[in-house]
């Protein structure tokens, strides 16, 4: 309620519920989301984003069981040394073609845990046609770097895809 308070009424706020929840029923996430986001909604219309079970892996359980509310998009986290676009790059897809609001909260080309090499077989240009896919998407991101633990840094990239977003 604090923080929804105080920086809800800026636009370039976007508040997230919930980041990386386990191995956790979608149906415990989503209760507690359509509690929380009807807290922010008293002081705020901005993106909401909505974690889901698998370390935020899994916005395609979110179909046809959605948490109410107007502006709000499932997070998806994807690293491509230890995810492949086939299993987890797929549940992201699946939930994009059946018209939910995916965010891509974390992106990176090496390792989830910040090591490892950088990973060009499942990489976000092997995503179903790559940076290709991107713009026929009409899909935004943006680009950077972080560094995770005392690891080397990595690429990140941030993705957000819309079909019902802005409607």
């Amino acid at each position: 309620q604090e923080m929804a308070r105080d920086y809800g009424q800026y636009d370039n706020v976007i508040f997230e519920i919930y980041n990386e929840p386990l191995q956790i029923d979608w149906s415990v996430v989503k209760n507690y989301a359509n509690q929380i986001v009807s807290v922010i909604r008293e002081y705020s219309d901005n993106l909401i984003l909505v974690g889901d079970p698998s370390w935020d892996q899994r916005p395609d359980m979110a179909i046809g069981n959605e948490v109410s509310g107007q502006n709000i998009a499932y997070t998806f986290h994807y690293y491509a040394g230890s995810h492949s676009t086939s299993g987890e790059g797929a549940n992201a897809l699946k939930a994009m073609n059946a018209g939910l609001s995916v965010f891509v909260s974390e992106w990176g080309t090496g390792n989830a845990d910040g090591g490892g090499n950088v990973s060009g077989a499942n990489s976000l240009y092997t995503i179903n046609g790559g940076l290709i896919c991107l713009f026929e998407s009409k899909w935004s991101y943006a680009t950077g770097i972080f560094k995770v633990f005392n690891k080397s840094y990595i690429p990140l990239c941030v993705i957000l895809t819309s079909n019902v977003l802005f409607n």
